[in-house]
């Protein structure tokens, strides 16, 4: 069974791709989080929730009040295996937070799309300036916490052409053990960078 809890639509970036609606607060209550993990919550096996946004450390709060939740009905029903991950653009990061996550046994997954010259074609700043060295920092005090975390990387026409180089930069800089590459599937693919993006592969 999974569960994605998209705790609130703001964000405190300006991808141009970005698919989510960001306008007005969206913001999820703790009432209903609570509400959605009885519903959904296993008799046994396994159970992935997953904390999403906009960005979810926005509601910092609402995400530590229901991952506290499942921890208490995991502890009261036996044969529940499960797994907390959240996605984050690594902009509010903090070491407080890292400690947290560490201690709550999350998984992570970081929205950082390659190089620094990848990443700065589309994840702005509000103000228009770049997002990279925060989300690289991230990256780096998640591995010093040794939370498991995974790059996550979205793919568009003016960037297919490095998405090897971005690649390797996730494996061979990043030591990354695993990764995530997303399509920009909103974006007009024209013939040469659908070619691009193959060959690439």
């Amino acid at each position: 069974m999974d569960i994605v809890l998209q705790l609130t639509r703001e964000c405190n970036l300006a991808c141009d791709y970005c698919y989510a609606d960001t306008t007005g607060s969206g913001a999820m209550t703790f009432e209903t989080a609570r509400t959605v993990i009885d519903q959904f919550f296993p008799a046994r096996g396994k159970l992935v929730v997953g904390f999403f946004g906009g960005e979810p450390l926005l509601a910092y709060d609402v995400m530590q009040q229901a991952s506290r939740y499942l921890d208490a009905k995991v502890r009261r029903r036996r044969g529940i295996k499960l797994t907390k991950t959240f996605t984050t653009n690594g902009q509010g990061f903090t070491p407080e937070v890292a400690d947290w996550l560490k201690a709550s046994r999350f998984e992570m997954g970081l929205s950082l799309d390659g190089t620094r010259e990848m990443h700065e074609t589309h994840r702005k700043t509000r103000g228009g300036g770049s997002s990279y060295d925060l989300a690289l920092a991230t990256w780096h005090l998640a591995l010093d916490r040794k939370i498991p975390v995974m790059p996550i990387m979205v793919v568009t026409p003016k960037t297919a052409t490095y998405l090897a180089e971005g690649v390797r930069f996730f494996i061979e800089e990043l030591n990354a053990k695993a990764f995530s590459i997303s399509p920009d599937l909103k974006a007009d693919w024209p013939a040469d960078a659908q070619a691009k993006m193959t060959s690439q592969f």
